[in-house]
């Protein structure tokens, strides 16, 4: 019965921490496949600052990758 008692315990400590240990786990697999994929940009995308007050507007670029993966890109709005 002592078993029996300890097992449910166990049990119900994993079910309840189950959002930290899916982390933990994430976690670890993202530090061991730290392979980032950085593809060329045009230059004519790049902003270079330079000193001044001036303010602008950036857009956000996403393209679907697939595999649930997309690749998101910032750039000046031109215009």
């Amino acid at each position: 019965m002592r078993y029996l008692i300890y097992g449910a315990i166990i049990l119900f400590t994993l079910y309840m921490g189950r959002g930290y240990i899916k982390g933990l786990i994430l976690t670890y697999y993202e530090k061991k496949n730290k392979e980032k994929n950085v593809r060329k940009v045009s230059k004519d995308l790049i902003y270079v600052p330079v000193v001044s007050s001036r303010t602008f507007e950036f857009a956000i670029e996403i393209t679907e990758v697939g595999d649930g993966k997309a690749t998101l890109a910032v750039v000046k709005v031109k215009g």
